[in-house]
């Protein structure tokens, strides 16, 4: 399993319109792995052990569109997560 760190796309993140990261069986995500990510339309996290999804995680993926979590284990999602 891969726990996803901030850093961990370092060089990547202006340039992602599209992130695959299912079936990577990650456990958790650091808040600031997607940072500066703006141009991020597309995040795919299915598959992974992810058991809950804390407010700032997508803070900075102002055009997102598409955000896919089925088949996780996540029990817990903050109220402002979304907004």
């Amino acid at each position: 399993s891969i726990n996803i760190k901030r850093g961990y796309l370092k060089g990547f993140e202006k340039n992602l319109i599209n992130l695959y990261l299912n079936r990577i069986f990650s456990k958790e995500i650091e808040i600031g792995s997607f940072e500066n990510m703006r141009n991020l339309k597309v995040l795919d996290l299915r598959t992974n052990f992810l058991k809950r999804i804390e407010s700032k995680l997508f803070g900075d993926l102002l055009n997102l569109e598409e955000l896919y979590l089925s088949s996780n284990e996540i029990h817990s999602i903050e109220i402002e997560t979304f907004k």
